[in-house]
């Protein structure tokens, strides 16, 4: 199962549960892990993505895929897809953690 689908899983049983939060946490970590890494906060991120994030929380992603190009010399497209994938990285962490 990949990680997005994992997020969605964990999505819906928290959304529609009504126990004991820490019990359905520890579950979730035993049947998940991948997702409570990402939850572990910045120090998981990237020296890149560590740097992008502040721009990508303000909702500029054009300024990102500016920035991001500048830092790394990469061509547009793969600068957009890349910054991209962090914003959906930072908009799931931000839900589920």
């Amino acid at each position: 199962m990949e990680l997005n689908e994992q997020l969605q899983t964990v999505i819906d049983i928290v959304s529609s549960e009504q126990v004991n939060y820490k019990e359905i946490a520890l579950n979730l970590a035993k049947k998940y892990p991948d997702i409570f890494i990402l939850c572990a906060g910045i120090s998981t991120l990237s020296t890149e993505e560590q740097k992008m994030l502040p721009i990508i929380k303000e909702g500029n992603l054009v300024m990102a895929i500016r920035e991001y190009r500048s830092q790394t010399g990469k061509g547009l497209k793969e600068s957009k897809e890349t910054v991209e994938a962090m914003e959906r990285k930072f908009r799931l962490m931000k839900i589920i953690c």
